[in-house]
């Protein structure tokens, strides 16, 4: 008996079903834990982000809950597996198995009659079905004219300059909200509770040289508060309103009520093109290609349901990260798409500031027109400074037309404002960019090792953390890297990396002092 006939089968096609080695029927107890191993079962290498599985999931609960559900499901998971011979691993961020430790029967329509009791996760099951057996999608239920969930940002005075303050942060949280989602959003002092009613409360008390403020987000229905953020910002002059500070904590406002509407789209009635967009968003940046690829088939579902320009100005987005991550070859092709929706989306939401920054990054990245990148990310700053993805386009567009010390001026406001957001890995890649363009290496080295951290399926990161390591003269390091490249990048090659003008790691060659000679001790 082969040492693979050893390990048990899980069979993914027909229904679930878990067999031990010798053939005897493993019982998985919860519905959610065996929903669990599908989703481990299917990763590329075993790997998946908690946050990602939590998703799908317990997309009706807030992320507390779903993290207890999961932990709950992984203790019922791990108590079968490890009964025979099967480690499911954890750390904080992810959960794996190890390769090959189990084998996978592949017979049959995919976990026929299987569900998990969560639409998200029926979405991805309709999905992986449609890509197994050629099953169609399930066609989607018409969208409603607008979500009847409702936010109002609730101000505690009006009069004054702390009144003043309070109506422009509030102006500018809502901004960002619309832009981002299709959530009516008003500016009241006061608003009836209702079951519907998400209230942002906004209020300011000045001290001594400083302003104090706090924002809440709450359902008052239920007596709930969802979050809180405050911030002392310096008083010089005039309220406060363009400070760094602030305008991280307006950030943080509109990113406090994307997540829970989001994470409760079932429950508080959002509609299905926003519920679609922010899946898409958190698929993409997950940068697992099976999840980029999840992230272009929701866009689409959304397209169908709501032609918006934000949906057209990701999709380009999208393009641009499938080029640079060397998922699709043929780059006209990707050009061309990246065309047309930069077109469309400019047509419909001119004045968006999130859907500037998307096209000035496929501008830059895809098109490769610079100024044009240059201007779409000075649009996308001054409608909403508040907006990080704004930061972090102009600090590349001012990058590639080498106005270097401008773009890590850039990159770092971009930084300060998502410093604690789950996508914070993407502006560190930028502070990384712009010092390593000004030689500032060991620095950009340090940067660059938790830009990875934050995200190993990131692979921009990889190939210049193999670049450095090199030149530091770190072999173990090096060494790491440059497997990760072969085993991530079908057709990686450091001659590739090189002498390959369109291969995406130019700044290798433009960044000074970068000893080349011994990334060329790598050539095989």
């Amino acid at each position: 008996m082969g040492e693979t006939d050893l390990k048990p089968v899980l069979y993914l096609k027909g229904p679930f079903r878990l067999e031990s080695a010798d053939g005897a029927v493993l019982r998985v107890s919860l519905r959610k834990a065996q929903a669990l191993l599908v989703l481990l079962a299917t990763a590329e290498q075993g790997r998946r982000e908690r946050r990602w599985i939590e998703d799908r999931l317990w997309s009706d609960q807030d992320r507390e809950r779903a993290a207890a559900s999961l932990r709950q499901a992984l203790s019922a998971l791990r108590r079968v597996l490890s009964d025979n011979g099967v480690t499911l691993q954890a750390d904080r961020q992810s959960l794996w198995l190890e390769p090959g430790a189990l084998r996978v029967d592949s017979d049959g329509t995919f976990l026929e009659g299987f569900s998990a009791g969560d639409p998200v996760f029926q979405a991805w099951l309709d999905q992986e079905r449609a890509r197994h057996d050629g099953t169609p999608l399930p066609e989607s239920r018409p969208a409603p004219a607008q979500s009847v969930w409702h936010v109002n940002i609730e101000i505690a005075e009006q009069d004054g300059p702390n009144g003043w303050f309070n109506l422009t942060f509030a102006d500018i949280v809502a901004r960002g909200l619309r832009e981002t989602q299709n959530t009516p959003v008003s500016v009241l002092t006061r608003a009836e509770p209702s079951a519907r009613l998400l209230t942002v409360a906004v209020s300011s008390v000045p001290f001594d040289g400083l302003l104090g403020v706090r924002v809440s987000l709450e359902r008052r229905a239920s007596n709930r508060q969802i979050w809180s953020g405050q911030r002392l910002l310096q008083m010089r002059g005039g309220p406060p309103t363009e400070s760094q500070d602030c305008l991280s904590l307006a950030n943080e406002v509109v990113g406090a009520v994307d997540q829970y509407l989001y994470r409760n789209s079932r429950d508080v009635g959002l509609d299905e093109p926003d519920r679609l967009y922010h899946q898409a968003v958190r698929d993409l940046f997950s940068m697992e290609p099976e999840r980029i690829a999840a992230a272009d088939a929701a866009l689409d579902q959304a397209l169908k349901l709501s032609e918006r320009g934000l949906f057209l100005a990701l999709r380009a987005q999208l393009k641009t990260i499938e080029r640079v991550e060397r998922l699709q070859n043929d780059t006209a092709d990707l050009i061309e798409a990246a065309e047309a929706y930069s077109a469309r989306a400019l047509e419909l939401e001119p004045d968006n500031s999130m859907v500037a920054a998307f096209l000035a990054n496929t501008a830059g990245h895809l098109i490769r027109d610079q100024e044009r990148s240059h201007e779409l990310a000075q649009r996308s700053v001054d409608l909403n400074p508040a907006n990080p993805m704004a930061w972090w386009a102009l600090s590349s567009a001012s990058m590639y037309l080498g106005r270097n010390q401008k773009a890590l001026t850039y990159a770092l406001n971009g930084q300060r404002l998502s410093a604690r957001s789950q996508y914070r890995f993407w502006w560190d890649q930028q502070s990384f960019g712009t010092l390593f363009a000004i030689g500032k290496h060991e620095e950009a080295f340090e940067i660059l090792k938790a830009t990875h951290a934050r995200n190993r399926n990131y692979r921009p990161p990889m190939r210049y953390l193999f670049a450095l390591a090199a030149h530091f003269d770190d072999q173990t390091l090096a060494e790491e890297f440059l497997h990760k490249l072969e085993a991530s990048e079908p057709n990686f090659s450091v001659t590739r990396m090189l002498e390959d003008p369109s291969y995406p790691a130019s700044l290798i060659h433009s960044a000074p002092n970068l000893d080349l000679g011994k990334l060329r001790a790598f050539i095989k």
